[in-house]
């Protein structure tokens, strides 16, 4: 059995991680309840880099550095291991990333007025290998 601990991350931690401590801790407390046939595996979670290269178009009210900072913000949270995702109960685990949601989550900030694609494909990086969408 594996077990995958995160924990409630501090403010500005995007990719937080459990300490030895915390780790051993619930390690020693489900040996003593596992059955006897069972190999137990207690560890923090392996985040994945995403990146996107889209190009937002603002509405022309829009201030550059305000839209800036609520997109990268939105994007945070919607990734966020613990409160983040579709339904804001957490990314769940293994779960693929769609590019439509990213359309949709930055069509939808403050001040964009729509979201195109940067030259001529759309480029989604997981874990530094890019994937190219068509």
């Amino acid at each position: 059995m594996s077990v995958i601990i995160i924990p409630r991350a501090r403010e500005g931690e995007s990719t937080p991680q459990p300490g030895d401590d915390l780790l051993q801790h619930v390690k020693t407390d489900l040996e003593r309840r596992r059955l006897l046939t069972t190999k137990l595996h207690v560890v923090g979670p392996r985040y994945v880099a995403v990146n996107v290269q889209l190009t937002l178009v603002l509405k022309s009210d829009a201030l550059v550095q305000d839209v800036q900072e609520r997109a990268v913000k939105r994007l945070h949270q919607f990734f966020h291991p613990l409160e983040g995702g579709p339904e804001g109960k957490g990314w769940p685990f293994g779960r693929p990333v769609y590019l439509s949601e990213v359309y949709a989550l930055l069509d939808q900030t403050p001040g964009v007025d729509y979201v195109q694609r940067t030259g001529h494909l759309e480029e989604l990086t997981v874990d530094g290998v890019p994937r190219r969408i068509p």
